[in-house]
């Protein structure tokens, strides 16, 4: 403290005897060539090696601070944990957004109203469309998450084929990680040489079909060969069709079932025999011309209750949403 009281005076002395604003250039000269003295005159040679000491740590430490990789590639480890809230509540998906940033996400998603008549939901409004669905969902459910990279995938990204898929970009990234930790495991082992394991690829379920597959073909094609398996699903035959988009498009692990989706209480009733043709839902009801499967029943059937999660879940089939979506958790 008693060198720095020094140096402060002695520049303070310096800097009323010459003015910078007439000789900035001089004035900044001076007082480089003034401090470079009191370094070496007045500043002990044991607290010049102590500063050295502290630089040189300093300089280690920010090294080895840009070496610690986190899971997720180049970023450094103590930024990592500046993400980690985003990265636990949206499990992993979302891995560089500010503990700040994902705050204000969830605070504007809170304070968002999804019903124009929240006393009254099922409330049409008086448009020229009254009392019809598209009048509904024009003032109920809005969207009130953003995503910053988000994407109309499949074609030319109009019409009814494309949908909008949330910062795909994140779906190649976690298969990496994926890739990575199966490698880091694997040399643990002693059987080095293991196949690739599929379980590592991204899963996305697409149900409804109509034989329009823009949207699955494309989104191969954006993320790239081997990221990701298909499963698309539909009551008719579409089979024929998907191989055919698959090879115009030049793409794979597409996967085509004729399956109708309906709930796990449906199949039960068709299968003691109480059920009535599915008088209480909108679904058409289980017969012998169709296979209907209910979503815990297509995930055990295809080997998937192990997986981790289904990356994407694209869901559009007249209507068999409202009757279903309580079993897609």
């Amino acid at each position: 403290v008693q060198h720095i009281t020094l140096i402060h005076r002695m520049t303070s002395t310096t800097s009323h005897s010459i003015s910078s604003r007439s000789c900035p250039f001089v004035f900044w000269i001076m007082f480089a060539v003034l401090l470079n003295r009191l370094y070496t005159r007045y500043i002990p040679s044991e607290f010049q090696r102590h500063l050295m000491d502290e630089l040189t740590s300093s300089s280690s430490s920010s090294a080895t601070s840009r070496s610690e990789k986190s899971d997720n590639g180049n970023r450094p480890q103590h930024q990592m944990e500046g993400f980690q809230l985003a990265k636990e509540q949206s499990y992993g998906f979302f891995q560089d957004i500010s503990q700040a940033n994902w705050r204000r996400l969830q605070q504007i998603s809170g304070e968002h109203q999804p019903h124009m008549y929240p006393d009254n939901p099922l409330k049409f409004t008086d448009t020229a469309r009254r009392g019809t669905t598209p009048s509904w969902y024009q003032t109920n459910y809005e969207p009130d998450f953003s995503c910053q990279f988000e994407r109309r995938v499949g074609g030319n990204s109009n019409g009814d084929g494309p949908k909008w898929v949330c910062d795909p970009h994140r779906i190649t990234e976690n298969y990496q990680q994926r890739q990575r930790r199966q490698e880091q495991s694997s040399k643990t082992t002693k059987n080095r040489q293991q196949p690739e394991s599929s379980d590592n690829k991204c899963l996305v379920y697409s149900i409804g079909s109509n034989g329009d597959f823009q949207f699955e073909t494309g989104l191969q094609q954006l993320l790239g060969p081997g990221i990701c398996e298909i499963h698309i699903f539909d009551m008719d035959d579409y089979s024929q069709e998907m191989v055919a988009w698959s090879k115009q498009h030049n793409v794979t692990d597409l996967y085509f079932h004729q399956w109708g989706l309906t709930t796990a209480a449906t199949i039960e009733e068709n299968a003691t025999g109480n059920g009535n043709g599915n008088a209480t839902t909108t679904i058409a009801p289980v017969s012998k011309d169709h296979t209907y499967r209910s979503i815990a029943d297509i995930v055990k059937t295809l080997g998937h209750s192990k997986r981790e999660q289904i990356d994407i879940f694209k869901i559009d089939c007249e209507s068999c949403e409202w009757d279903t979506f309580e079993e897609w958790l």
